[in-house]
């Protein structure tokens, strides 16, 4: 495959050498200009999955306008699932002290699968900044933008990170005089993540899954994978999927001929749909599983003290370990080790947050106890227990007075306890 020559990327100094020669503008990116949004329902829907491969196929040409030859293919609709894994049961499934194990919860057993959109758009840059991906005259592809919210200040990271954004007087996002220093790659581009790329769960999830899918399906086409630079966890994970030599790492926002973009780039690993296992399956295939014997883990997060903070943990982890868990902390550990030691569990205790991703490798039947506070009720791991065939609990932790979103919460380790032996006496019962 040709990749382009330096400085497009590389070394950081070869980058910054090039954010600061002179380039031409390109067409359609004015300063000042507002950036309006546009979503999948925008563009011309492709009959079936080899229309939308003609259309990636198709030689690089001038277009129009900017969403002229743009198509898209929906590949899955954004749908609810009509169960989850035994559902929530008091006392079976449901867990704690907290609050959020009310009436009104108990009744909701379903789980939303996010919808699957690829979309192939003409000269669209993308921003590894901020993961969006934005087009001439047609503003900023939505999706690309979901996980920043629906808040009115929800762009506020986004004018903070991304050097071509910016407010106007009305506090409309309009386009900044760096847009004069967007560099044109006339290839193929397809983003993997959009802006939770350097979180462990929202890589996973988030876009990856189908980059992955789509070179299955077109592995001769020269197709350049694109985001920020990677962390050797990241480089480890696209080793193993056979994408490393097609992964090109940028610095600053680029426009490619065409772009190929899905819209789970942002908030798929919050409703993941079953289109994530040819992913998992294939790094638990490549990766393996050499420990025979079953193993019992506990995820700890004593590493992240910005947010969902375990008051007690100390304690908490005692005690578990004392239940004969091992205590451990993905983060630390290789890529590679955290994929083998969840293929060999039975048992996973953890905390809401980016170490459970990791369930995923586990095999089907695993139970799997998560740790929430009562006021941050995410429903990701239960979804992603329910596509894998995992047995879902939860324990519902007591936040702390006056604290939002659990930012600082405490568990009551005898109701813990007592959670994690129903839960064991469920998957041996005495006969």
């Amino acid at each position: 495959m040709a990749i382009p020559p330096d400085p497009f990327w590389t070394t950081a100094a070869q980058s910054d050498a090039w954010w600061t020669s002179p380039v031409p503008t390109p067409a359609g990116f004015l300063p000042g200009t507002r950036v309006p949004r546009f979503g999948p329902a925008a563009l011309p829907q492709a009959a079936d999955m080899d229309a939308l491969i003609t259309a990636i196929r198709a030689p690089l040409a001038v277009h129009d306008s900017s969403l002229s030859g743009a198509t898209c293919l929906i590949h899955a609709a954004d749908r609810m699932a009509r169960a989850l894994p035994r559902g929530y049961v008091r006392g079976r499934t449901v867990f704690g002290c907290g609050h959020s194990i009310g009436d009104d919860m108990l009744a909701n057993n379903g789980a939303r699968l996010r919808s699957a959109i690829t979309a192939v758009l003409h000269h669209a840059v993308y921003s590894p900044q901020s993961g969006a991906v934005v087009c001439p005259g047609a503003g900023f592809y939505e999706p690309s933008l979901g996980n920043y919210g629906d808040r009115a200040d929800a762009l506020d990271p986004l004018v903070a990170l991304d050097p071509l954004y910016d407010y106007d007087s009305e506090r409309r996002v309009v386009f900044t005089p760096g847009v004069a220093r967007i560099r044109t790659v006339e290839q193929l581009a397809v983003p993997i993540c959009g802006n939770g790329f350097h979180n462990y769960g929202h890589f996973l999830f988030d876009g990856l899954p189908f980059a992955f899918l789509l070179t299955s399906l077109m592995a001769d086409v020269p197709m350049l994978f694109v985001g920020p630079r990677l962390s050797g966890w990241q480089a480890a994970i696209l080793s193993a999927l056979g994408m490393a030599d097609r992964y090109v790492q940028l610095d600053f926002p680029t426009q490619f001929g065409r772009v190929v973009v899905s819209d789970t780039l942002t908030q798929h690993v919050a409703y993941p749909s079953r289109l994530i296992r040819p992913m998992f399956d294939t790094l638990r295939y490549r990766l393996g599983a050499r420990d025979e014997r079953r193993r019992r883990v506990f995820v700890s997060r004593r590493h992240d003290t910005s947010k969902r903070v375990m008051r007690n943990r100390m304690e908490v982890e005692a005690a578990i370990a004392a239940l004969g868990f091992e205590i451990v902390m993905p983060e630390t550990m290789p890529f590679a080790e955290q994929v083998r030691t969840f293929a060999a569990c039975d048992v996973v205790i953890g905390e809401s947050g980016a170490g459970m991703a990791n369930v995923a490798f586990c095999d089907p039947g695993t139970t799997v106890l998560e740790i929430q506070p009562e006021n941050f009720f995410e429903g990701w791991t239960r979804g992603t227990c329910m596509l894998m065939a995992l047995e879902w609990h939860v324990y519902f932790a007591r936040a702390a007075e006056g604290s939002a979103h659990g930012a600082e919460f405490s568990v009551d380790v005898p109701t813990l306890r007592d959670a994690v032996a129903t839960v064991l006496q469920q998957m041996w019962p005495a006969t």
